[in-house]
Formats: structure tokens, C-alpha cells, sequence
């Protein structure tokens, strides 16, 4: 039919993953054998005979890929930066575990690889589009709201409507979610922190304005919270302590009034890592000739006889 030979511009996508053809539904976003080869499913009423309605299906997956290629360029760049070993090394290594993320990974996850990092290999991420912030590893142009959408979509393929998260374009923090898996929040570009999801580029930029407090008050008890922190996320001086909290400081004074009337504001601090504990060695296999010898234990030595005095001889009187 007519469907199977639609133009790309006649069929759209809605947030919820319906497929329109004529602005009619005719077909439903549905996983498939990869979360970047979905697969559709017609969902029309009149779609004509089996056949009819498999080339109608074929051609709803055709532009699905097709979408998903030009859309998600920035993502295929890091496979394309690969294969031509613009990235080798450690970068290399990383470049993959980010392509296998779809462009999102916690800094914290990667953070050996990335202490590592020659010059050179740094440029390389950066030339493939990849920034390495304080928090995240991620591609900033996946963050751009058709990208950013689109693969929430393709992560929530076969989702209840009720677990989808698709912030609003232009929005840089929303309430997290604690029904929803990291996986989801960080395939839309966000992480959670505290009782906020954070858009990834706008955590860097807290990052930052949390490293100057920090600078600005290293000869004091601890730094004030300020307005650019909470206009930086779009929220309030409640959830910004919250968020605040969750990357890692803590209340180094609560507010209080002094005896002249004075208030003094709420400080915060950085919390001092706490020291690893060291791992046991470990046990070697129980078939290996070093459990046995583990098993050994030294002989106790023999313990010696007390040397006696030699009998002296009775006097002859």
C-alpha cells in the first residue's frame, strides 16, 4: 500500500514512541535486537493483506534506522573514531565503553583509565567529541534536545508509558525519580543527585561554581551556597543542600545568630574520603599445590633435656 512507499518527511514519532503516517497512528516504537536496531510494530486498522502490512512494517523500521543514523551521528562518530584509530590506548578503551553507554559514564567508573591519559590521547577524545568533566565522561552534542530524545525513546522501547523519562527541551534539572533504573535517566542525558536528576552539562556547571565557593573560602570554616548555584539547576534552596550533599559535602556550621545579633549563614565543606580498606590477600585454589603448602605449618622444635650436674664421689674417710 500507499505506506510502504511513504517519504521519510510523512512519518513522525511522538513522545510516547508512536509511528504516524498522514498524522494518523499507524505503528509503535518496539525493541529489537539492539537498542540501535529497534524494531516497529503496526498498530493501524485498514493496512491491507500480510504482505501488505510486512512491507508497511519494513518501511517503519527503514526510517526508525534512518532517523536513529542521522540523529545519533555524535554517538556513531566514536565507532567511526575507532575503526580509524584516530583513538588508540587508553582512549581507545574508553571511546568503547562510552559507545556501549550511548554517550554517558560516570567519571567514577573510569576513573583509573582516566588519571592515566597521555596528552595525546586526550586531544584524541576531544576530537572525537567527547568532554571529560568533573562527574561524567559524555558527548555534549547527545545532549541537544532531538538527540537527547531520542534516545530516551530507544532505551524505553517496550516501557510502560509510566516509566518513561523525557524532560522538556531547555530544562537543566527535574525531581528524580527512584522508580526509574540509572540507565534510563542517563540515556536522556541526566544524572541523579540527591532529589534532583541533572542534565549532565549543567552538573559540570555546578561542578564549577562549587569549586570557586570552595577556592573563595579555603582560609574559612567552610563556603556559602549562592544564587548561581540554584539558577544553574532551576531549583530550590532546599533540593540545591540536597543535591550538594549527594556529590559529596556536608554542613560545616548551621546557622546561628551571635550575641550582638548578628547571623551567621549555613557553611558547607567537602567530606574527607574515607580511606580503603585493604583487601585480603587471596586464597589460593584448593587443587593448587600452594593451598597445601598454605595448610603447612612449621614443626615445633624438640624441646631439650636440662643437662644435670655430674654426681660427685662420696669421700673416703
Amino acid at each position: 500500500g500507499e505506506l510502504a512507499r511513504a517519504k521519510p518527511d510523512a512519518i513522525t514519532m511522538d513522545e510516547a514512541g508512536r509511528l504516524f503516517w498522514k498524522d494518523a497512528p499507524v505503528g509503535q516504537l518496539a525493541p529489537g535486537s539492539d537498542i540501535l536496531q529497534p524494531s516497529a510494530r503496526l498498530t493501524g486498522g485498514e493496512l491491507g493483506s500480510n504482505p501488505a502490512q510486512e512491507r508497511a512494517r519494513r518501511r517503519l523500521e527503514t526510517w526508525l534506522h534512518g532517523e536513529i543514523a542521522r540523529v545519533l551521528a555524535p554517538l556513531h562518530a566514536l565507532d567511526t573514531a575507532m575503526k580509524e584509530e584516530r583513538v588508540t590506548g587508553l582512549a581507545r578503551g574508553l571511546t568503547f565503553r562510552l559507545r556501549e553507554n550511548l554517550g554517558a559514564l560516570d567519571r567514577r567508573s573510569a576513573a583509573s583509565e582516566i588519571a592515566q591519559l597521555s596528552g595525546s590521547e586526550r586531544r584524541a577524545l576531544r576530537a572525537a567529541g567527547v568532554r571529560i568533566g568533573r562527574f561524567s565522561l559524555f558527548v555534549p552534542a547527545l545532549l541537544k534536545p532531538e538527540p537527547a530524545r531520542l534516545l530516551a525513546l530507544l532505551t524505553q522501547a517496550g516501557d510502560p508509558e509510566s516509566r518513561h523519562f523525557l524532560p522538556a527541551p531547555g530544562l537543566t534539572s527535574v525531581p528524580a525519580r527512584a522508580d526509574l533504573p540509572a540507565q534510563t535517566v542517563a540515556a536522556a542525558g541526566f544524572r541523579r543527585c540527591g532529589p534532583r536528576a541533572i542534565r549532565l552539562d549543567s552538573l559540570e556547571a555546578l561542578g564549577a561554581e562549587l569549586a570557586k565557593a570552595r577556592e573563595a573560602a579555603k582560609n574559612q570554616p567552610g563556603f556559602e551556597l549562592t544564587p548561581a548555584m540554584t539558577s544553574v539547576l532551576g531549583c530550590s534552596v532546599e533540593d540545591l543542600r540536597g543535591v550538594v550533599k549527594s556529590l559529596g559535602h556536608a554542613v560545616a556550621r548551621k546557622p546561628s545568630e551571635t550575641e550582638a545579633g548578628e547571623t551567621l549563614p549555613e557553611l558547607w565543606r567537602r567530606r574527607a574520603a574515607k580511606p580503603r580498606k585493604a583487601k585480603p590477600a587471596p586464597r589460593p585454589p584448593a587443587d593448587s599445590p600452594f593451598a597445601a603448602l598454605s595448610q603447612l605449618k612449621p614443626a615445633r622444635p624438640a624441646p631439650r633435656r636440662k643437662s644435670r650436674a655430674p654426681r660427685r664421689k662420696a669421700d673416703k674417710s
